[in-house]
């Protein structure tokens, strides 16, 4: 399946919310929000979203359909991925690491030596995922922003700089 990954912008807001308020309907144990928390965002808070210059967020197309989102934030000068997710119908097809390694392209582009991400602990896919585009566990976790009686697994990936 041809998979085109692209940076969303601004004017993508419409395409962004509704996949990730999918993301966070089907797979609410998977990130650090809620779909009751999102749902009310409206277009102002989602372009800003897309606005930031530090924090791209990447879609996955088939055709013209979106069937994936990922993005990445810089906190305290370490640069994360998060809200990765690709849609059922399309999982085991690639479109997970496209996401990925878009993220890792762009943070390397940038000179970064590392980039980090959380992973619930019970994320087995997403782990093998991670795991497989070079990333390891870092020994730290901590409770997951909308659901504290679970842990998230940082894993961390050394960047060679282009």
């Amino acid at each position: 399946m041809p998979i085109e990954i692209r940076r969303a912008t601004e004017d993508d807001w419409q395409i962004v919310r509704d996949v990730r308020l999918a993301a966070l309907q089907q797979a609410p144990f998977a990130f650090g929000s809620t779909y009751e928390r999102e749902r009310h965002f409206d277009e102002q808070t989602w372009r800003a979203r897309l606005g930031n210059p530090d924090g791209p967020t990447f879609l996955a197309f088939d055709k013209d359909v979106a069937v994936g989102i990922d993005g990445m934030y810089i906190e305290e000068g370490e640069h994360h991925l998060i809200a990765m997710w690709v849609a059922p119908d399309v999982r085991r097809a690639g479109v997970g690491a496209a996401l990925t390694r878009a993220v890792i392209d762009w943070v390397a582009a940038r000179g970064e030596e590392q980039l980090l991400l959380g992973v619930a602990e019970d994320n087995e896919p997403a782990r093998r995922l991670y795991e497989s585009l070079g990333f390891r566990l870092t020994g730290n976790g901590r409770p997951l922003h909308s659901d504290p009686s679970r842990l998230t697994f940082e894993m961390g990936l050394e960047l060679t700089r282009p």
